[in-house]
């Protein structure tokens, strides 16, 4: 009898423990979309506010700077199209915001009303970026604590 209950133990902490691992490695997969949705959506930044220039204010580089300003944006939409293990609940409202902030940037008319935008899509875009990764913090479990130790 005491065999059948060594086995019945050592069967429910066996499921335990692949429980855990198979939650740590959801929140592993978590942590590295939020990564690089976060990297994606940074480096974009400058490339989307210098194609937002009125072209005939640029001599050189238009054509160069608006592909790649083209390609940030397909790559930001596709990576925050790409998320598998972040609940789409959350991304969604992420998604309309970036896509607000960058119609706002193609909006300036010329040069002058360009730079004041881009000063104030700079300011705006730090502020998305802070909510992202209050959010990312927030869904991985990552408390104010926990930060303040890797300090």
């Amino acid at each position: 009898m005491s065999g059948v209950v060594s086995i019945y133990v050592a069967w429910k902490v066996f499921r335990w423990q692949g429980k855990k691992e198979h939650e740590q490695w959801i929140r592993d997969q978590k942590k590295a979309e939020w990564r690089e949705l976060l990297d994606v959506v940074s480096s974009s930044q400058t490339d989307l506010v210098r194609a937002g220039i009125p072209l005939e204010q640029i001599q050189e580089n238009a054509m160069e700077e608006s592909l790649r300003a083209k390609e940030a944006l397909l790559a930001v939409d596709r990576t925050f199209d790409d998320r598998l293990f972040i609940n789409p609940a959350i991304i969604k409202p992420f998604k309309a915001q970036w896509f607000s902030l960058v119609d706002e940037i193609k909006r300036a008319t010329d040069l002058d009303d360009h730079t004041a935008a881009a000063s104030r899509w700079y300011l705006a875009f730090g502020e998305y970026i802070e909510a992202m990764r209050a959010t990312a913090r927030k869904d991985l479990g990552i408390s104010d604590e926990d930060i303040a130790k890797l300090k």
